[in-house]
């Protein structure tokens, strides 16, 4: 720190964790013994396509929300918000704006950020007392 009267101090810092965005694996897959699994995710996002609470039926096609979705109207509303942010906010959730949906689900939990983290930061600060 610096001693700016008798008082009055002033401190700087900076906490720079993995400079060299060096990747360390925490997790890979059973399976692969990597950090991705195709064949999971093909599987996966099959059984999330396939899933009747999103219109109804085991078919995956494309679908209007409002008049195909069986589930309570809070459901209903998710869906439309999901179709506007993946999709066109038309209201019909086609299969490539749900695939969209479902890949970004997958990563979010199954990612790379996830199963091999670079945990690169940097922090500066300043610290004045008196």
């Amino acid at each position: 720190g610096i001693a700016l009267g008798e008082d009055l101090s002033l401190q700087a810092f900076v906490d720079w964790r993995n400079p060299f965005d060096i990747a360390r694996t925490d997790y890979v897959f059973a399976e692969t013994g990597d950090i991705t699994n195709n064949l999971a995710f093909d599987q996966w996002a099959g059984e999330a396509l396939s899933d009747p609470r999103l219109d109804g039926d085991p078919d995956i096609r494309d679908f209007d929300i409002a008049a195909e979705s069986p589930e309570n109207a809070f459901n209903v509303f998710m869906l439309m918000r999901a179709e506007e942010r993946f999709g066109n906010g038309d209201g019909i959730f086609t299969v490539e704006e749900q695939t969209v949906a479902f890949t970004q689900d997958w990563y979010e939990f199954a990612g790379e950020q996830v199963m091999a983290p670079s945990n690169q930061s940097l922090r500066l600060g300043l610290r004045l007392s008196f």
